[in-house]
């Protein structure tokens, strides 16, 4: 039997159990199915063999395509991203490759990117939503909290899926409010890089070196 290592499974099974932090305590903007109940699926043992899942293979387009639009990205950390995106992305009812189509844009996969304004992987604007991420998100009350790269994401999810229900699920104008204004130039370069990221060949070598 070869040795088990809790590592990979922390990494994907941590980011769900933060959110459900979150969603034991009544949900995000009170719009998610299940009325507050999280249910994390259990994680096999290295040795069961198990088909390539559907999340699998998203997971491995989104980081190959972050590898692609940034070459300096660590393949550790696409790898990371991938299965953040794909995590908060099924959780908060998101395409993934929408929300990963966002990071893109707003960093591309850079986690020390910043404006004037926002931070991080999904450029939040921690001055204008503080009040609101602290009161729902306990483990995240200082703006370094939120640069974190799985809180940063964990933070762009939540409030693109506030958008969106504010907007009717209309993209186009979530995207207007996630930016802070109506650029067409914005939403069409984000469906750009989604759509990038869903045709992805998954084991395409993007790069060479380790």
């Amino acid at each position: 039997m070869r040795p088990f290592s809790l590592g990979p499974v922390l990494l994907k099974v941590l980011p769900k159990v933060l959110l459900g932090m979150v969603l034991w305590g009544g949900g995000i903007g009170g719009s998610l199915p299940g009325e507050g109940v999280l249910v994390v699926p259990e994680e096999g043992p290295p040795e069961a063999s198990a088909p390539f899942s559907s999340e699998d293979l998203m997971e491995a387009r989104i980081r190959q395509g972050l590898l692609f639009y940034n070459r300096r990205l660590h393949p550790a950390a696409a790898r990371a991203y991938g299965e953040y995106a794909v995590a908060y992305g099924r959780m908060c009812r998101i395409d993934p490759f929408l929300l990963a189509g966002v990071l893109v844009v707003e960093s591309r996969g850079d986690p020390e990117a910043r404006s004037p304004v926002a931070h991080g992987l999904m450029q939040i604007n921690w001055e204008v939503h503080k009040d609101l991420i602290r009161s729902r998100f306990p483990f995240i009350q200082t703006a370094e909290d939120a640069r974190i790269p799985s809180n940063n994401l964990l933070l762009g999810a939540f409030l693109l899926r506030r958008y969106l229900d504010a907007c009717g699920g209309r993209e186009e104008e979530a995207l207007y409010r996630y930016l802070g204004a109506r650029s067409p130039r914005y939403v069409a370069a984000v469906q750009e890089a989604r759509h990038r990221l869903a045709s992805t060949d998954p084991l395409f070598l993007v790069r060479l070196d380790p």
